[in-house]
Order: structure tokens, then C-alpha cells, then sequence
């Protein structure tokens, strides 16, 4: 019973995190009985039956403790513990992000630094990411500080995997000699790809904010500059479409 170990501990944890009660209060018996049911399930590797499982149980009762056992179906079988998970959270630096880049210039240096803190985290692809993108995408459907801070922790790899694809891209010394000299060298390069990838990682980038947000609200304004962050890299996808794609 490993799995069903950590998530109970972590279902705790992320009640403390988000200034909610924990498990042990706020789960009633019968769906503390109901969620181990379902981990079981995931003990023995039957990740499909587990996530029909959990989905029917959640339709029937919607709580947050059933969302977060639906959600860490997909996070097993994509190979990570929950654990792993909150140990990442807690690495990254979740304040002061980055400063307004003013220039490609900034940029380029402050994604040099980012991608030190990020390289920390696990790394996933394939189904393995899409497990987490699915554990992510029902998660968002509650917005209380539990379930969003357990997001957090699926968003964060995710924003380390999405960047971690392309790095090398736009951190390689020609990119950035074509970014601050002229745009329109990169247009004929393969722009569209890194396009492609300032827009996911920003996107996770901006989705980990809001869960920050959700799960710590009175904390907002220590990540809002890492927002801006966010916001200003993710202006270079367009500024690079209007150039390259007028």
C-alpha cells in the first residue's frame, strides 16, 4: 500500500498547505474507505479501472479528496509519487521569478538562471506528460487551496518539461544574436517551433501562478512579478508571428 500511503499523507499535507483542515477531519469515514478502494486499484497497477473508478465516484459525490485520488491515478501511472511531486514544489523558487525583461537580451539571461532552478524537478514526456496535462486538467475544475496546491505541484513539471524541450533553442548564441540584432533571422529558422514552445512552458508558467494564487492568497503579490515574467516571454511568441508571419 505504498501509493495509497503517500497520497494520504500528501491529501494532509496539502490541506495544512492550503490552510484547510486535514484529511483525518475532513474526510468521513465512508469516503476514506471509498478513496482506499480505489487505490488499491492503483496498487495493483490497474490504472484504468482506478480512473473510472474514481470518476464515477466523483460524479456522485464531488469532494476534494476524491479529485485529488482521481488526479493522482494519472500521476502514478505516469511513473511519479505524489512525494516527488511536493519535493520539487518546495525547491523551486516560487517568489521574485524574474525581473521585466526590457530586451531579447534580459530575456535570454533570465532564462539562463530559470533553468537552473528548474532542472531540479523531474523530467517527463510522452505519456507520462500526458498523464499529468489530464491529472492537471481535472484539478482545475475546483478552486479551493487543497486541491489547487496539489496542481501546483503537477504544474511545475510540467512547466519544467515543456521548457526543458526547447531550451536549447532559444538559449543557443545564434538565437540570441538574432533576437537583438534583427527578429527576421529568425523567421528563417524554424520560428514556428520555437514559437511553439515559448507558448507551452509560459502557459504552465501562468497556470502554476494561478494555483500560488488559489492555494496562497494572501501571498499574492510576492509571485506577481514572476507573472509579468511569464506574461513577457510569452510576448515574444507574438511579437515573433507578427514578424516572421505578418
Amino acid at each position: 500500500m505504498k501509493y495509497a500511503i503517500s497520497l494520504v499523507f500528501v491529501t494532509f499535507l496539502s490541506g495544512l498547505l492550503g490552510g484547510c483542515e486535514g484529511l483525518h477531519r475532513s474526510q468521513a469515514p465512508s469516503e476514506s474507505q471509498s478513496i482506499q478502494t480505489g487505490l488499491e486499484m492503483v496498487d495493483q497497477g490497474q490504472y484504468e479501472e482506478a480512473l473510472q473508478y474514481f470518476q464515477g465516484l466523483y460524479q456522485a459525490s464531488p469532494s476534494d479528496n476524491v479529485l485529488k485520488a482521481w488526479a493522482s491515478v494519472y500521476v502514478a501511472r505516469a511513473g511519479l509519487k505524489v512525494s516527488t511531486l511536493y519535493e520539487a514544489f518546495k525547491t523551486f523558487p516560487k517568489e521574485n521569478l524574474g525581473s521585466n525583461p526590457e530586451s531579447a537580451d534580459d530575456l535570454i539571461q533570465q532564462l539562463r538562471v530559470y533553468k537552473k532552478s528548474l532542472d531540479l524537478i523531474p523530467y517527463i514526456r510522452g505519456t507520462a506528460r500526458e498523464d499529468l496535462q489530464s491529472a492537471s486538467a481535472i484539478l482545475q475544475s475546483r478552486n479551493t487551496p487543497t486541491v489547487r496546491v496539489f496542481r501546483g505541484f503537477i504544474d511545475l513539471v510540467l512547466l519544467r518539461s515543456t521548457f526543458s524541450d526547447g531550451d536549447q533553442i532559444l538559449l543557443s548564441p545564434d538565437i540570441k544574436v538574432s533576437l537583438n540584432q534583427n527578429l527576421k533571422i529568425v523567421c528563417k529558422m524554424e520560428w514556428r517551433q520555437v514559437k511553439s514552445w515559448l507558448e507551452s512552458w509560459t502557459l504552465y508558467g501562468l497556470e502554476l501562478k494561478q494555483d500560488l494564487d488559489f492555494s496562497f492568497p494572501s501571498h499574492q503579490k510576492d509571485w506577481a512579478q514572476g507573472e509579468k515574467f511569464f506574461q513577457d516571454a510569452r510576448g515574444f511568441s507574438s511579437q515573433l508571428t507578427r514578424t516572421c508571419d505578418p
